[in-house]
């Protein structure tokens, strides 16, 4: 998020840079439940989640052995993005970029 958020500033227009932080934003805070099926199992995790939330939720490889889902993040933690952020991040590159 760090290069996305420093090359925001040279996006020319204030509603697109509120645009892409939200969509940052909205993507991280995903991340730990990203990819499961299952609301039962989705509430499950907010339920195990210290701060009963479903925001920022630490990826964790033992919920998603518990129902249907794809446990695609083992390497990532609470606040980092998906792919769609990653996606995103070089969408902003671009527009700083070439404008």
């Amino acid at each position: 998020l760090a290069y996305a958020y420093k090359s925001i500033g040279m996006v020319r227009s204030e509603a697109r840079q509120d645009a892409i932080v939200g969509a940052l934003v909205g993507d991280a805070a995903s991340l730990g439940l990203h990819w499961i099926y299952d609301q039962k199992l989705a509430q499950t995790g907010i339920d195990e989640n210290p701060s009963k939330v479903p925001e920022f939720i630490a990826p964790s490889a033992e919920l998603y052995k518990r129902g249907p889902g794809y446990f695609a993040h083992g390497h990532k933690q609470a606040g980092d993005v998906t792919q769609y952020g990653a996606v995103t991040e070089v969408l902003v590159k671009s527009l700083a970029d070439n404008g």
